[in-house]
């Protein structure tokens, strides 16, 4: 009997670990499948297109032809230049959460010339986020990874319309009042996008304009002279290879990273909920035992890969890559946008200069108006978190990323004192050459 036991146990065993790996492989293919029906669904889109003269590819611009199978897609191998793509720009902004790129990405959204876009690929998280969340593989990460990259291919072609599969609830008739942050974008808070003239500010345009018009909006993207894209959603440098090599792109990479003290403290006040367990380590001053210690050391991890690829560039990456410390962003404004115009092959106008002087000596009161405001003193509050950022919290992190600290240039603190003293910088002077 007992050995009779034995056996039939053996067997549920087996079962079981053989359903859990079938649903495991059915999970995959489900992630896969959406995958290719998303691609499928942004080459065939059912419905009128608008092609070009003389290139038969579809576009916002040039003659209306019905396609009952949606606008054919140009010939990928044909990777030549147009004459006017070689003149454009193709700028990627890539930071993490919290870290100043909003701050950044207005130093090219003020731009007359260069249409900006704020996080795109948003809601491809959204789409395959709650699945990957659970699942966690490797091939999730790839899929998730071939999506981001294909859709920054698209964004920067101007094909807006590529993003309306990932939206919720799905755009009608190309139009929606759910693109993600579309008031922190100048360009599309500007007519003929929204009719308030006054819409520029963030805050106005979110009140003011009504559903964005995604096929009237490639046309404004079409008629700016460059793309300029901002995202915290990818960490991998080397994924970008792709796009890097993709002739028809005069891609630009800007890495922007801050001290990573500095940013847990800045995400402990933004994001509460998550950062609940370092908010109580803060008041208490002592480590809750359930306290997800990756959430800070994370910071460190998307840092250090991306920058020593970037600073010993591959033959794709030469010439593509900048690191940008927020810090010297900050505390010199207008020279680092020098740097960073000088970098992207563009002048740097007037009315870029005048915005960051005025946007770089703002009040304290106008800071805390609006948790993602760029409108503050930058030189500062460039280390003002320093006057309440937990001593035992920085120590852990400064422990945990003591490699990330060495490379990026970020002196560690050894007393509370030492911390408060905002006289006395923590950043050391770093010269971090971009090639060219």
């Amino acid at each position: 009997m007992i050995a009779y036991n034995k056996q039939e146990n053996e067997k549920k065993s087996k079962f079981i670990w053989c359903s859990w790996r079938i649903l495991a492989i059915l999970m995959f293919l489900t992630i896969g499948i959406q995958y290719v029906a998303v691609k499928t669904i942004r080459s065939y889109r059912f419905e009128n297109c608008y092609v070009s003269s003389g290139t038969g590819y579809c576009s916002p611009n040039g003659g209306q032809v019905s396609h009952w199978f949606g606008c054919p897609r140009p010939d990928p191998s044909n990777n030549q230049p147009t004459e006017e793509s070689a003149s454009r720009k193709h700028i990627l902004i890539l930071a993490t959460t919290r870290s100043g790129s909003s701050f950044l990405g207005q130093f090219f959204n003020q731009n007359p010339d260069i249409f900006y876009l704020y996080e795109p690929l948003y809601h491809i998280e959204m789409f395959f986020g709650s699945m990957a969340g659970r699942l966690g593989s490797k091939l999730n990460n790839k899929v998730l990874v071939g999506a981001f990259r294909d859709l920054l291919r698209n964004v920067f072609d101007c094909e807006l319309h590529s993003l309306e599969p990932y939206m919720k609830p799905f755009p009608q008739h190309h139009q929606t009042k759910h693109l993600f942050r579309r008031a922190a974008s100048t360009a599309l808070c500007s007519p003929p996008l929204c009719p308030a003239e006054d819409a520029k500010d963030e805050s106005v345009c979110a009140k003011r304009c009504s559903n964005l018009n995604l096929t009237l909006a490639a046309e404004v993207c079409q008629k700016r002279a460059h793309v300029v894209l901002k995202t915290v959603r990818f960490n991998n440098v080397a994924d970008l290879r792709f796009l890097a090599e993709d002739s028809r792109l005069d891609l630009k990479v800007i890495h922007l990273v801050r001290d990573p003290r500095a940013v847990l403290s800045s995400k402990m006040v933004a994001f509460q909920s998550i950062f609940k367990d370092y908010n109580a380590w803060k008041k208490n001053g002592a480590m809750p035992p359930q306290t997800d210690t990756s959430l800070a050391t994370a910071i460190c991890k998307t840092f250090l890969p991306a920058m020593h690829l970037g600073l010993k560039p591959p033959a794709w990456l030469n010439g593509r890559y900048m690191l940008v410390r927020y810090e010297d962003l900050a505390r010199e404004p207008l020279e680092k946008a020098r740097e960073i115009y000088e970098f992207v092959g563009l002048p740097l106008e007037p009315i870029i200069t005048n915005w960051i002087v005025l946007n770089t000596h703002g009040t304290e009161k106008a800071r805390l108006h609006h948790l993602f405001s760029t409108y503050r003193d930058s030189a500062k509050t460039a280390e003002n978190w320093r006057l309440s950022m937990d001593y035992n919290i920085a120590q852990f992190l400064q422990n945990a990323c003591n490699e990330t600290f060495a490379e990026l240039g970020y002196r560690s603190v050894s007393s509370l004192e030492e911390l408060r003293n905002i006289n006395t910088t923590l950043v050391e002077e770093r010269n971090f050459t971009y090639f060219t």
